[in-house]
């Protein structure tokens, strides 16, 4: 099972791949933050149980705050390129690809570079990989 905590980690890891000199907020960004950086955030998971399975979908923002408040529109302009280019494909968790369920969309607001997408895939609890003993023998009486 795939859970939030590790599709988050590795989005972490293709953002600090592509920019390893740019850090990443893990803490509350109201806390304050260092200039340039990205926070990670899901704005909305969903998932919908099914006969020992379940259906997950996530929508994911990047969020990335330039160096300079007054001067950022090159810049946010230069990381959204990379950011698309670097997500675009998807991700590998634990073995498995993860697609981009629709479009990237991008947007700046207050100054701040906003990159949203949704991910769905469908996974099945940890609990439901235990195996249960097969039955032995079947006696069948056929009247």
């Amino acid at each position: 099972m795939i859970t939030l905590k590790e599709l988050k980690t590795t989005i972490n890891e293709v953002i600090k791949a592509k920019f390893p000199t740019i850090e990443i907020n893990s803490n509350d960004i109201s806390e304050g933050f260092a200039r340039p950086s990205f926070f990670t955030d899901f704005d909305f998971t969903y998932r919908r149980d099914y006969l020992g399975s379940f259906i997950r979908e996530v929508t994911v923002t990047i969020y990335y705050f330039p160096t300079n408040r007054n001067k950022y529109k090159d810049e946010v302009l230069e990381k959204q390129d990379a950011i698309e280019d670097a997500i675009r494909k998807g991700f590998e968790v634990k073995g498995r690809h993860l697609h981009i369920m629709n479009n990237i969309e991008s947007e700046v607001i207050d100054k701040i570079l906003q990159v949203s997408f949704e991910l769905e895939y469908y996974d099945t609890p940890d609990e439901a990989t235990e195996v249960s003993p097969l039955m032995e023998e079947l006696n069948y009486d056929g009247s």
